[in-house]
């Protein structure tokens, strides 16, 4: 999760879901029978990298090779069509860490007034005064974005928002996603004070020195006080929920694995089930149970089986936990192994250490639950490899289960290729992959010689590591960059891709390729949730999950594949978005 943040809903168009033909097994007993000719085909399986036909039965890929192999064995059987003529067609892309509850939540209509500025205290003052002149009927101010930079290294204080507003409670959501600036009537709402125990090393109360609190709010510490005060209506989340997954679907991605939704684990996941059993849920949905303190590890397994058995479907699925086990670089709370550089000594931290992790690994593998770990400063990353190879050892095996570490930020050299033998998937979210001031607060944070080692994808596709890539988008502010499309561009070229002008992210060498990055969506992500013997690449036995293109990625320029879309997307063999005729 990177941005916690209030920010404006995005202007959603309604996508128009039209039914195939093609049949599917379980529901219709036609011959379901369909044959893709004159296609480019990228399969992303290495054996057959390329092809030109692909007939499905039912949900099911049963060919794929030539068109002459096809029209052979097939011409006679009654069959559906598909002249795709020339166009590219590639597996259904595979998000494997995002947030569409969160999306969902963290939405709210400011469009009455100016976007808060990303400047510092001063600017965001004057600001919020005439905000509250022009909403003065609204009792609780909630908004954001604010960039940390400007008030390192003690953080905003209350005071200056106490100043605007003694009585009204105001909370401002920073650009890192990871800390909040609240007033001392906010405070009193929640009903914390200098007494209030932090929730964990990492999500806590910042205090001056005389043990005050300053109002500086880092990670999940609030979480316990707020209860449901930030959840729109069910109806509003249901209808916000499905605009987002439509437009996942309108974008190419087939299925999606949720990173988590704070405590508001039911809550969402009611309103997915719901959609389900309507048929109403457009792609496959990969559940998780979200840990953001060490109390919630003695029940999270029970947690998961309960979701499990109250939401759970063949297309809702409850296979994994998530760990948020340290914070980010922009506020200090990401694990590093060498302190900060604002000469406190601060290293950050994880929020247990390395046996309560290993035992945990060793309890998910009783129950076959796969494991995701925010880890984004080298010392989380390594503890949570360390965790992994002291468990194999102890069991005398390697963990059947799928572990992933997501984000990644800054790697110890040494580590990079642990990921390859300890079999760990490496996660990157492609659209931070640029030179922007959004991340100068990290930079600032780590040293300019650091920053230079930050988030080096290829670095790992080199190593052999399985690397994944993602949107982790959770506000209605960032859905534009859940496009998959931004993903696959920006993992090349490690630029912003509005007008691929700006500077390249370093290290610059670590861009991906083409073909890596499109594996990283499609099967790379398939093995991460341990479902690559059935999606993520075009072959005989597996299910029909693909895409095709309105252009071809493998033949433009690398800063022109954000303005591709496609022209259909079929899932299970049934088309969900598009046309292909």
């Amino acid at each position: 999760m990177k941005r916690y943040v209030y920010l404006l809903w995005l202007s959603f168009t309604g996508l128009l879901f039209s039914c195939s033909e093609a049949e599917h097994p379980s529901t219709n007993n036609g011959p379901g029978l369909a044959i893709y000719s004159n296609a480019k085909i990228y399969t992303a399986n290495p054996e057959q990298p390329w092809a030109e036909a692909m007939v499905t039965k039912g949900e099911q890929i049963i060919f794929v090779g030539s068109n002459e192999q096809a029209q052979g064995k097939f011409s006679d059987q009654e069959s559906l069509k598909f002249d795709l003529q020339g166009r590219l067609l590639m597996p259904g892309i595979i998000d494997s860490h995002t947030h569409p509850g969160l999306v969902s939540i963290l939405s709210y209509d400011d469009t009455d007034g100016e976007p808060m500025p990303a400047g510092g205290k001063h600017d965001i003052v004057a600001w919020l005064n005439n905000y509250i002149r022009n909403n003065w009927w609204q009792y609780v101010v909630d908004s954001g974005e604010w960039d940390v930079k400007p008030f390192l290294p003690d953080g905003p204080h209350k005071a200056d928002l106490d100043a605007v507003s003694s009585w009204r409670p105001i909370i401002l959501f920073d650009s890192s996603g990871h800390s909040v600036w609240v007033n001392s009537a906010f405070l009193d709402l929640v009903g914390v004070d200098k007494h209030t125990e932090n929730l964990s090393p990492v999500s806590y109360f910042v205090k001056d020195e005389h043990g005050e609190l300053t109002g500086w709010v880092k990670e999940f510490a609030l979480i316990p006080y707020i209860g449901d005060s930030m959840l729109p209506s069910e109806e509003e989340l249901r209808e916000k929920l499905r605009q987002f997954l439509n437009f996942l679907v309108e974008h190419g991605v087939t299925t999606l694995w949720d990173a988590g939704n704070l405590s508001f684990h039911n809550e969402v996941y009611s309103v997915l089930a719901d959609l389900d059993k309507e048929g109403l849920l457009p792609l496959r949905y990969e559940a998780s149970y979200h840990i953001y303190s060490e109390v919630q590890l003695a029940n999270a397994v029970s947690e998961l089986l309960e979701l499990r058995r109250k939401y759970g479907s063949d297309k809702l699925r409850f296979n994994s936990i998530k760990i948020h086990y340290d914070g980010v670089l922009e506020v200090k709370t990401a694990a590093l192994s060498k302190p900060y550089e604002d000469g406190s000594g601060d290293r950050g931290d994880v929020i247990f250490e390395r046996d309560r992790l290993a035992d945990f690994m060793a309890e998910l593998e009783k129950e076959g639950i796969d494991l995701h770990i925010h880890a984004v400063g080298d010392r989380a990353v390594t503890v949570a490899l360390d965790a992994k190879e002291a468990i194999e050892q102890k069991l005398g095996k390697p963990l059947d289960i799928s572990v992933t570490l997501a984000h990644l930020e800054y790697v110890k050299p040494e580590d990079i290729p642990r990921f390859q033998s300890l079999e760990v998937t490496a996660n990157f979210t492609p659209h931070w992959f640029s030179a922007d001031d959004h991340v100068s607060a990290a930079e600032h944070n780590v040293g300019h010689e650091r920053y230079q080692e930050h988030m080096a994808t290829d670095y790992f596709v080199k190593a052999g590591a399985n690397v994944t890539l993602s949107s982790d988008v959770i506000s209605g502010g960032e859905v534009e960059r859940a496009n998959p499309f931004i993903g696959l561009e920006m993992s090349m070229t490690r630029k912003e891709y509005s007008d691929g002008l700006g500077s390249v992210k370093a290290p610059a060498d670590s861009g991906l390729n083409l073909a890596s990055a499109v594996d990283a969506y499609t099967i790379n992500g398939a093995k991460q949730l341990n479902r690559d013997q059935e999606l993520g690449s075009l072959r005989p036995g597996k299910l029909a999950d693909f895409i095709v293109l309105g252009a071809d990625i493998f033949t433009m320029k690398a800063s022109d594949i954000h303005k591709v879309k496609p022209i259909a997307t079929v899932i299970s063999g049934e088309l969900v978005y598009g046309a292909l005729q």
